[in-house]
C-alpha cells in the first residue's frame, strides 16, 4: 500500500508500519497521557527481563536466572529506552532473543523457524533494524535444509512471514529515514561531504569513536562482558561465526547512517546491550558451578548498574553534534540556546503557553523530534504550524 501512496504523489511513512501499535495499546488501556505512552515500553522491558529469566533458567538454578533477568532490565541504556515513547525496546528484544536462539540451535537443539521469522517479522515492523537478525535465522535454515534436517515444505511455511517484511525494508530503503547518511554536508571534523559507507566505517574505528560510544554507554564493567562474548563462544565453531557476524553488520548498520547519530543512546540499546546481556548469560554458565560468587557478582552489577542510570549524564560530555548545533543557532541574532539533562519538556512547554509564547516557540528536543509533547501540553494545530515559520 506504501508504493501505491507513493506513486500517487502521497508522503509515504519512513517508519515501519507497526511503530505506533504499542503505543495506541497502552494509551488505550492506561489512558493518552504522557504515563500511558511511556508504559508501552516499559511493559516491554518487563517482558524482556522476564524472557532472559526464562531462557537462563534453562541452565541455572533460579535465584542466578532471576538476577540474570534483573541485570538485563537494569543496564543504564535498556532502561532508558524502556521508558521513552520509542520502538528501540522491542528492536534490543529482538536481537537478543535471536542470540538465545543461535545458542540454542548452535549446540545442536531444534528450533521452531516458523515461531522465530514470525516474531523477528513483528519486532522489525515496529522497529526497522531488527531485520538484520533474519540473516543468521536464514543461513541457520538453509544449513538444516542442506543437511536434510527439514523439508522443503517446512522451509517454505518459515519464510512465508518475510513477504510481510520485504515491502516495508524497500520502502524504508527507497524513501530513506530520518537517520540516513545524504552526505551534503558533513558535521562530523573526520568526515568530509559525500564519504562513502567504507570511509565511514574507517573513521568510526580508526578515531576510535566506536569504542567511545561503546564505553560512555555502559561503562565499566559491562565493556569487559562485552569483550568476553568473542571468548565465550570460541569453542563453538556455530556459534562463534554467528554470533560474530551478527555483530559486524550491526556495526555496518549502525555506523552507515548519519555520523552525528552515531552514538545515540538508543541506538547503544539496539545493538551493544544484546551483547551485554548474552555474554552474562555466557558467563554465568562458565561460573556456574561458583553458586554463589556468581549471586553476588550480579548483584554487584546491578547495584553498578542503578548508579550509572542516575549519574551518566554527569558521567558524559556533551556529544560534537550538539556543540556544533549550539554553535550555529548562537550565530543567528535573537536565538538562544538553553539545554538540560534530563529534558522537562511538559513545564516549559506549558509554562511558554501560559505566557502567550505557543506559536512563537522553537526548541531542540534532540532525537525525540516531532510535536507529541506540544500536543500532550494542549497545543492547538495553528499554534503548532506557526512554530514552523520561525524554523
Amino acid at each position: 500500500s506504501r508504493f501505491f501512496v507513493l506513486y500517487a504523489g502521497g508522503n509515504g511513512s519512513a517508519f515501519p508500519p507497526l511503530r505506533l501499535f504499542p503505543l495506541w495499546v497502552s494509551s488505550t488501556v492506561f489512558s493518552p497521557s504522557s504515563f500511558g505512552f511511556r508504559m508501552a515500553a516499559f511493559v516491554g522491558l518487563i517482558a524482556l527481563m522476564f524472557v532472559v529469566w526464562h531462557y537462563a533458567r534453562k541452565k541455572l538454578p533460579f535465584v542466578p536466572a532471576y538476577l540474570l533477568g534483573l541485570f538485563a532490565g537494569t543496564i543504564p541504556v535498556v532502561l532508558h529506552v524502556g521508558t521513552l515513547v520509542e520502538m528501540s525496546l522491542w528492536a534490543c528484544f529482538c536481537l537478543i532473543f535471536v542470540l538465545f536462539m543461535i545458542d540454542e540451535w548452535s549446540e545442536g537443539k531444534k528450533i521452531s523457524y516458523l515461531k522465530v521469522i514470525s516474531l523477528i517479522v513483528i519486532f522489525s515492523c515496529m522497529r526497522i533494524s531488527g531485520f538484520i537478525t533474519l540473516v543468521p535465522i536464514i543461513a541457520m535454515l538453509g544449513y538444516d535444509f542442506f543437511h536434510r534436517k527439514i523439508s522443503k515444505k517446512e522451509v517454505i511455511y518459515a519464510v512465508a512471514p518475510m513477504t510481510v517484511l520485504i515491502p516495508v525494508i524497500f520502502a524504508s530503503i527507497y524513501i530513506g529515514t530520518p537517520s540516513s547518511y545524504h552526505g551534503a554536508v558533513s558535521f562530523n571534523p573526520y568526515i568530509e561531504a559525500q564519504a562513502s559507507l567504507f570511509h565511514r566505517l574507517q573513521v568510526a574505528i580508526a578515531s576510535g569513536t566506536f569504542f567511545t560510544n561503546v564505553y560512555d554507554s555502559i561503562r565499566f564493567p559491562l565493556v569487559i562482558v562485552l569483550v568476553l562474548v568473542p571468548i565465550l563462544v570460541w569453542r563453538n565453531t556455530k556459534k562463534l561465526v554467528l554470533v560474530v557476524s551478527l555483530f559486524v553488520m550491526y556495526f555496518v548498520l549502525f555506523y552507515s547512517i548519519e555520523p552525528g547519530l552515531w552514538g545515540n543512546g538508543r541506538y547503544q540499546a539496539e545493538f551493544i546491550a544484546p551483547f551485554i546481556i548474552y555474554g552474562a548469560y555466557l558467563f554465568s554458565l562458565v561460573v556456574s558451578r561458583w553458586q554463589k560468587i556468581v549471586i553476588a557478582v550480579l548483584c554487584l552489577v546491578i547495584v553498578n548498574n542503578l548508579y550509572l542510570f542516575t549519574h551518566m549524564s554527569e558521567m558524559n560530555k556533551a556529544s560534537f553534534g550538539q556543540d556544533v548545533y549550539s554553535t550555529v543557532m548562537k550565530k543567528r541574532e535573537g536565538y538562544f540556546v538553553w539545554s538540560e539533562l534530563p529534558y522537562n519538556f511538559k513545564k516549559a512547554l506549558q509554562s511558554a503557553k501560559q505566557d502567550g509564547f505557543a506559536g512563537n516557540l522553537y526548541y531542540s528536543p534532540g532525537n525525540g523530534y516531532g510535536y507529541f509533547a506540544e500536543i500532550l501540553s494542549g497545543y492547538t494545530v495553528s499554534e503548532m504550524q506557526q512554530q514552523k515559520s520561525i524554523i
